[in-house]
């Protein structure tokens, strides 16, 4: 065999090599955005959570915990400049039966608690769900336990409707918040009892 063709078959296996492995750092990388599509693609942009169809923004990924609990990670993270490690996440409940505490007295000892941890004001927002009004309050201190002083932009919200059956929490940047107050309005009521439908992983 001439070196000219050792020189071409080497370098074809270098190529191929180089190639197989940036592909694989790529899919590796990206691994939860692709796992994201394809759970959109086989189950469409909302997920069913008990009595409640709750919609899934397109990049972000479904890990269902059937039948009353889902949570929804936004795949679109970049690692914070100031070293905050998590992902922003909401996690949905719909619980089978309505705790006793009502949304009131719900509110207000949240509220206290969230201004006596953290001395600071509890942003308030309200929507209307059909018949159930859904409040939420917002902290965009409370994460900032445990991580470095420099991170000022996470924030935890809880939200809860009127009857307590159907609950939402976010934890994540606070510049995403917008994206769980965009779902919220768009939750829709099912027929209570209604078949659950398969979720596709």
């Amino acid at each position: 065999m001439a070196k000219s063709e050792v020189r071409l078959i080497i370098l074809i296996i270098v190529v191929s090599a180089v190639a197989l492995l940036t592909l694989g750092y790529f899919a590796y990388k990206e691994r939860l955005r692709i796992a994201a599509a394809r759970w959109h693609w086989k189950n469409g942009d909302s997920v069913r959570v008990g009595d409640y169809q709750v919609p899934v923004p397109r990049d972000w990924l479904v890990e269902p915990d059937p039948p009353y609990r889902a949570h929804v990670v936004d795949t679109r993270y970049a690692p914070h400049p100031d070293g905050w490690p998590g992902r922003n996440r909401i996690t949905i409940v719909a619980f089978s039966m309505a705790p006793a505490q009502n949304l009131d007295v719900w509110m207000e000892g949240t509220r206290a608690r969230l201004s006596h941890l953290l001395g600071s004001q509890v942003e308030e927002r309200e929507w209307r769900l059909g018949d159930q009004r859904v409040v939420c309050l917002a902290d965009h201190a409370l994460l900032h336990i445990g991580r470095p002083p420099t991170v000022q932009d996470v924030a935890s919200v809880q939200c809860t409707s009127s009857s307590r059956i159907l609950s939402l929490f976010y934890t994540g940047q606070q510049e995403d918040v917008s994206v769980l107050y965009s779902i919220i309005p768009n939750i829709k009521k099912l027929q209570s009892g209604s078949a659950l439908p398969k979720v596709n992983q």
